[in-house]
């Protein structure tokens, strides 16, 4: 009888044990979660900030695994090296837009690997079919944690700051108009960068300071240069007609895309 007994009561010391621990082991994968969400969270902040600061249209290129200068403090983050980051640089197309896309994917199931040693998660999207790189939206399969950015959600902000920067230059021309009764006395004809008329022949990075075209137009880097450190084109047809053409390294089928400015009095 004392034989039953011990092991009746040990019995029930375990399933206490258990159902004491059950909360417990819920409450742990709810902060692990949590931590989770927040790491990835950090690294999808960082990722933006790294492609605004680039301006290549990448978000980490091929170095994507690398933290550079500035991110060392994303390793520290809980379960960062857990967490799968796979960028498509500059190899995603939707409506004629080629673009950027980056991934990061925590799977819940640490068993689910595909062929290629990554989470199965990146092999293909769920909502509409395809890979990460063909997908015009990326979605991934279940039991996973994960965010996903794609670079065209910016491009109309970036497009519509192009085209302001060169109607602002415009205005500089017009403004030269009403004083000297033409735009420039530069040569018809002429097809140029706006620096180096302006008597400036370094680099976008290395710009600062103002420089004066024709003598008389006042010009910052700002209008020299666009978004991506791609030199402004001026075109003088006349010295009432005038062309600014920026093209920008965003990509539609297949050619960048231009913006250009007209100024015409003719």
């Amino acid at each position: 009888m004392s034989t039953i007994i011990t092991f009746a009561f040990g019995m029930f010391f375990i399933v206490s044990i258990n159902m004491a621990l059950g909360p417990l082991f819920s409450e742990n994968t709810s902060i692990r979660n949590q931590l989770i969400a927040r790491t990835i969270g950090e690294y999808q902040i960082a990722s933006q900030r790294r492609y605004f600061e680039n301006r290549n249209s990448q978000f980490w290129g091929d170095d994507f695994n690398a933290i550079g200068a500035g991110y060392e403090y994303l390793t520290t983050q809980p379960y960062f090296n857990q967490i799968e980051r796979f960028e498509a640089a500059g190899a995603v197309s939707k409506d004629g837009f080629r673009f950027s896309r980056i991934v990061m994917v925590y799977s819940l199931n640490r068993n689910l690997k595909g062929s290629d040693g990554h989470t199965i998660t990146l092999m293909d999207s769920v909502c509409g079919g395809g890979s990460i790189i063909t997908a015009s939206k990326y979605c991934p399969q279940n039991d996973v944690m994960w965010s996903s950015l794609d670079a065209d959600a910016y491009y109309d902000d970036i497009l519509e700051g192009e085209s302001a920067r060169i109607k602002k230059t415009i205005t500089k021309f017009y403004r030269n108009y009403g004083v000297a009764e033409q735009f420039t006395g530069i040569s018809a004809g002429t097809i140029d960068t706006v620096a180096r008329l302006s008597g400036y022949n370094g680099t976008a990075q290395s710009c600062e300071g103002i420089y004066m075209l024709d003598g008389s137009i006042p010009i910052t880097c700002d209008d020299m240069f666009n978004w991506w450190g791609t030199p402004i084109t001026l075109n003088i047809v006349g010295s009432k007609k005038i062309y600014l053409i920026n093209t920008t390294s965003i990509i539609r089928s297949g050619k960048n895309v231009i913006i250009g400015e007209e100024a015409s009095l003719e």
